[in-house]
C-alpha cells in the first residue's frame, strides 16, 4: 500500500519572492492540516536552506526552487530515511532524463551530481505526530539556466552548462512534478529494499576512496565509501574496518 495520502499533485502556489520555500511550506503545514499535495515555488529565493544549516544559492529567475508538501498515512518515523532515499532517487532520475549523455549520481546525503559537479540540492523535513510522520516537505533547488556562479561556491554546475541548452522554468517544473507523480506509488513498505538498491546503484564515489572530516574529533581521514543503510547512515571502510556515520558526524573534505 502506498504511504502517501494522495497520489496527485494538483495545487501550485507561486510567490514572487521567498526567503525559503521549505520554511514557508512548514509554516503552512503547522497552520492547518491538509490532505492535499501542494507545490510552493518561486524564482527568487533569497535564503534557500541546505543540509546541516548550509545555504543553497539560487540566482534570480534562472533556477528552480520549490517545496512539495505531502501528507502521509501510517508512515512510521523509523521509515523516514527511506523517504530521503526515495526523494533522491526520484529527482536524480529526472535530471538523468534531461541529461542522458551524462552520469548523474546522488552524493550522500542529498545532493545530485553531474560528473564531479553539484547540480541540485535537496532538503527533506518531516512533521511528526507521536510515532508517525504526518507530513513531509521536500525542498528542491535545481541549477537550471545558471551560467555564472559566485566564486566561493564549490564545484557548481547547471543543466544549461551540462547540456548547452536553455530551459523554460515553468514547463520544466511541470515535467518534474509529473515525474514525481509517477513515482509516488513506489514509496511503499514492500519496496524499501528496491529503493535502497537503486540509491546504491547511483551513489557518488561508491567503492572509491575519499577524504572526510570527523566532525566530533575535527580530524581528517581517508575511507572507501561502501554503502548506505536503512537508517540513512553511510558506511565507510578505513584501515580499522567499516564504520557507519550519520550525516552530522562527518563531512566531505
Amino acid at each position: 500500500m502506498p504511504l502517501f495520502s494522495n497520489e496527485k499533485i494538483e495545487e501550485f502556489i507561486y510567490h514572487k519572492e521567498l526567503l525559503s520555500t521549505n520554511a514557508h511550506a512548514i509554516g503552512q503545514v503547522n497552520k492547518q492540516e491538509s490532505n492535499t499535495n501542494v507545490v510552493y515555488y518561486t524564482f527568487k529565493q533569497s535564503e534557500g536552506r541546505g543540509q546541516i544549516g548550509k545555504s543553497w544559492y539560487s540566482g534570480s529567475g534562472k533556477n528552480l526552487a520549490f517545496s512539495l508538501s505531502m501528507p502521509l498515512k501510517a508512515c512510521y518515523v523509523s521509515w523516514g530515511s527511506y523517504l530521503n532515499l526515495w526523494v533522491a532517487n526520484t529527482i536524480r532520475s529526472f535530471i538523468q532524463i534531461k541529461l542522458p549523455n551524462h552520469k548523474i549520481e546522488v552524493k550522500w546525503p542529498n545532493y545530485i551530481y553531474v560528473g564531479k559537479t553539484k547540480i541540485c540540492g535537496l532538503l527533506i523535513q518531516c512533521v511528526v505526530q507521536a510515532k508517525f510522520i504526518k507530513h513531509i516537505v521536500i525542498g528542491v533547488g535545481i541549477n537550471v539556466n545558471e551560467d555564472q556562479f559566485p566564486k566561493d561556491l564549490p564545484n557548481p554546475s547547471s543543466i544549461r552548462l551540462a547540456s548547452q541548452k536553455e530551459y523554460q522554468l515553468i514547463p520544466l517544473l511541470q515535467e518534474l512534478i509529473e515525474h514525481i507523480e509517477l513515482q509516488i506509488p513506489s514509496f511503499s513498505f514492500s519496496n524499501f529494499e528496491e529503493i535502497l538498491a537503486l540509491y546504491h546503484k547511483h551513489l557518488y564515489l561508491k567503492d572509491h576512496k575519499h577524504r572526510f572530516i570527523d566532525a566530533k574529533k575535527n580530524q581528517k581521514f581517508e575511507a572507501i565509501i561502501r554503502s548506505v543503510d536503512g537508517s540513512g547512515a553511510i558506511h565507510l571502510e578505513t584501515a580499522n574496518g567499516i564504520r557507519a556515520y550519520k550525516f552530522r558526524e562527518i563531512q566531505y573534505e
